[in-house]
């Protein structure tokens, strides 16, 4: 098939050609293991756009989750890129730059691992607890209503004695 559509001579793949490429065997698996490899789908010489390569992943949930899985892998690798970088003997303001573009790229293609961790903890003080607070006092007054002991029910009305 892909051999087909290069005779045609076709300057960009469609999203009907992409779905053609996909059937056959292993062209998918090889695109998710150049992404595990290099970060990026090939996009053959050109005649693919990335934006039409990733607007056609994009459009099935299951294909979606493979490509995110592979950037994950790729995040890994290029975490593990690092530490070489750095014990490396060399330039050390480049090293550092190569080390920390890996490390920002690994912290959004894989934030659970890599990213930072925000720990967000609400405290609430003073004036704005205080009027919280009362708020919820007055709530409390409104629902407890007293039972009345010695009340008789006439006809939905009550009656003090």
């Amino acid at each position: 098939m892909t051999k087909q559509l290069v005779q045609k001579g076709l300057t960009r793949v469609t999203k009907l050609e992409f779905d053609l490429l996909s059937h056959e065997a292993g062209w998918w698996e090889g695109k998710l293991d150049e992404v595990r490899e290099s970060g990026m789908i090939g996009l053959e010489g050109g005649r693919w756009t990335n934006a039409g390569a990733i607007g056609w992943i994009r459009g099935n949930d299951e294909r979606s989750a493979e490509y995110d899985l592979a950037l994950q892998d790729y995040a890994h690798k290029v975490a593990l890129e690092c530490l070489p970088i750095a014990d490396g003997e060399g330039d050390v303001q480049r090293d550092r730059l190569r080390t920390d573009v890996r490390m920002k790229l690994a912290s959004k293609w894989d934030r659970s691992r890599y990213g930072e961790k925000v720990d967000v903890v609400h405290g609430l003080t003073g004036g704005f607890s205080a009027a919280l607070q009362a708020i919820s006092e007055r709530r409390r007054l409104v629902v407890e209503v007293p039972v009345i002991e010695d009340a008789v029910v006439i006809e939905d009305a009550v009656v003090v004695l």
